[in-house]
């Protein structure tokens, strides 16, 4: 298949504050934070797109109130598993 016949291919990124709690439970994170710090960043999820931005900036606070964490590994855990990625693949209409 040549590149030039490859059809548009794009990816829909979302995350939740479900989804990040979730991820932090199962991970032992945001252990050290307190309930409000915990609530402002959910929050925080809920109303930003999962961006390599946000997420370091997420990861970061996170970090901050998790023992023995370090940004990287906080920000691969929520991209591995507090973020969802669907693909949509928009095929020419004559079916190629």
């Amino acid at each position: 298949m040549k590149l030039s016949c490859l059809p548009k291919i794009s990816a829909i990124r979302r995350w939740s504050p479900e989804s990040v709690m979730e991820a932090c439970q199962r991970n032992n994170l945001y252990t050290c934070g307190e309930n409000r710090s915990y609530r402002c960043m959910l929050d925080a999820v809920f109303f930003s797109e999962p961006t390599y931005d946000n997420l370091y900036r997420i990861a970061s606070d996170i970090k901050k109130h998790s023992e023995n964490q370090n940004i990287t590994s906080v920000m691969s855990i929520l991209e591995k598993e507090a973020v969802k990625t669907v693909f949509v693949v928009e095929e020419e209409e004559n079916g190629n």
